[in-house]
C-alpha cells in the first residue's frame, strides 16, 4: 500500500514571495524539497494574500482578536476583514486537500497556531508544526511524521 502523504504548508515556507516585507522565507525549503523528493505532496496557500493584501505590506499584529496594521504616525488600521476572508479561502484549500498535518509560520498574525486568525482554526482540525528559523520546528515535524501512516519516517 503506497498511499500519498499530503501536508499543508504556509506559502512563504515554500519560498513564495508573500511575507509582509516582501522578502523570501526560504529557511524551510531544504527540508520541504527533501519531503517532495520522497513523494510527499505539499499544498500551500497564503491567507493574507488570499484576503487581498498586497506584498509588500505593513506589518500586522493581533490584539484581542483584532488584526491591526501599523500606519506609522497615522495610527493603525483594522485589517481583520481581510485576514478573515483569507483564512476562509485558505481553509477551503486545506479542507479540499485533506492533509495529514500542517506546517505553519510561527509568529504570523495569520498562520501562528496559537493566535493567528487562520492558524488557530487549522490547529483544531489537524496536527500543526509551527515553523520559524532554527531547527526546533524540524524536530517537531519529525515527531508528527512518525505518527502518520503510511510512511513512518521520511527523514531516514
Amino acid at each position: 500500500m503506497n498511499e500519498t502523504l499530503t501536508l499543508y504548508c504556509s506559502s512563504c515556507l515554500l519560498g513564495k514571495r508573500c511575507l509582509y516585507h516582501g522578502w523570501l522565507a526560504n529557511f524551510a525549503l531544504p527540508t520541504l524539497r527533501d519531503l517532495m523528493r520522497r513523494g510527499v505532496v505539499l499544498v500551500d496557500a497564503c491567507p493574507e494574500m488570499l484576503g487581498g493584501l498586497p506584498c509588500p505590506r505593513r506589518a500586522a499584529y493581533v490584539f484581542d482578536g483584532v488584526v491591526w496594521q501599523s500606519r506609522g504616525q497615522k495610527g493603525r488600521k483594522n485589517v481583520t476583514p481581510e485576514f478573515c476572508l483569507g483564512a476562509q479561502k485558505a481553509l477551503e484549500i486545506l479542507e479540499a486537500a485533506h492533509p495529514a498535518a500542517a506546517l505553519l509560520l510561527k509568529d504570523s498574525p495569520s498562520c501562528d497556531p496559537t493566535f493567528g486568525i487562520f492558524g488557530r482554526q487549522v490547529a483544531r482540525l489537524i496536527p500543526v508544526v509551527a515553523c520559524k528559523r532554527g531547527l526546533e520546528w524540524e524536530a517537531e515535524l519529525r515527531k508528527v511524521l512518525h505518527l502518520l501512516p503510511p510512511q513512518r519516517n521520511l527523514f531516514q
